[in-house]
């Protein structure tokens, strides 16, 4: 069993704490956040201790990891003071928001041998599970290209306070929020980058710090990946793929369609996995040195200068 803190108590701080009361391979022994009140009450009604200084968590012997559910500018240091307190780290993406903020983390993070694992729980999704393992059989042909989008309104009810719409935290629009898991199965797909473009733009205004986001992304195999972000849009959240020997496939929550030359497209409906418990029992499994059934390989994902990029470089687990 693994004794774990959870650090930040906003909305999703919550969900991962009441997720993990059922879990079997961890249990939360201790909840930080910097609101004393909200904090204290939440902890109080779930019977676990609480604390607002973060330090204290670092000290506390009885806490072997730390899971991190707080906004996108303080993960670096965070990683960093908890990696030199031996403590391993869950952190929910982004991981850092820069090049010299990742390499400073994972540099802490190797020199203390601790083990680290960032929150793509889009990957324990059944669609994108059966996706990727037809890919990896070979059973999809040459892969070519992923047209993704990954939108939804959720946000645009927000207070402008939220910070995740501050341009200092989510200087990307949506890109940290929602379309950063298309990206991760796109880099799943393909593997190194190599080249860049991307823009967001606010039209809008309803969300400040951009309402519009496109990417492109060229792999090392000459593989493609384009994707959307609107989050002024209804929820729409999808993935079609193409490759030469089969027709359009389209990854959703519940849904996988697998369509090949001449066919009908059958629809595959599949439960929801509870992958906010599944993404973190799979990071106790990395600490424990135990091998589940599917576990992601820790490995560097770089995005090299090039003509029309910028430089930057980061790892998933």
């Amino acid at each position: 069993m693994l004794n774990a803190a959870i650090v930040g108590l906003g909305w999703w701080g919550k969900i991962l704490t009441q997720t993990l009361a059922k879990s079997d391979k961890i249990t939360v022994v201790k909840l930080a956040d910097v609101d004393a009140d909200g904090g204290g009450a939440f902890a109080a009604e779930h019977g676990i201790d609480f604390t607002t200084d973060y330090s204290a968590v670092l000290a506390d012997d009885a806490v072997d990891a730390v899971v991190l559910a707080t906004p996108h500018s303080v993960h670096e240091e965070q990683i960093v003071t908890a990696a030199e307190a031996g403590k391993h780290i869950f952190c929910e993406k982004p991981f850092c928001l820069n090049r010299a903020s990742a390499l400073r983390a994972m540099e802490a993070i190797e020199k203390a041998g601790v083990q680290v694992a960032i929150g793509h729980e889009r990957r324990f999704e059944p669609p994108i599970m059966d996706a990727l393992a037809l890919a990896r059989d070979g059973k999809l042909g040459a892969l070519m290209h992923v047209e993704a989008n990954f939108s939804h309104d959720i946000f645009a009810a927000l207070d402008d306070t939220n910070w995740r719409l501050k341009t200092d935290e989510s200087p990307a629009g949506g890109l940290t929020a929602t379309l950063i898991h298309l990206m991760d199965l796109s880099i799943n797909l393909f593997g190194q980058p190599d080249r860049v473009l991307a823009s967001v733009e606010c039209h809008g205004g309803v969300v400040k710090n951009g309402d519009t986001l496109t990417a492109q992304v060229k792999f090392e195999t000459a593989a493609r990946h384009r994707s959307t972000r609107l989050p002024t849009h209804p929820s729409f959240p999808a993935s079609p793929s193409s490759v030469p020997t089969a027709g359009p496939r389209c990854v959703t929550r519940r849904t996988f369609r697998h369509r090949k030359a001449g066919s009908s497209p059958p629809a595959l409906r599949t439960e929801r996995l509870k992958q906010s418990n599944t993404r973190l029992r799979h990071q106790c499994y990395r600490t424990l040195n135990v091998s589940p059934t599917l576990l992601p390989v820790k490995r560097p994902i770089q995005i090299r200068r090039s003509r029309s990029s910028a430089t930057c470089r980061c790892w998933k687990p």
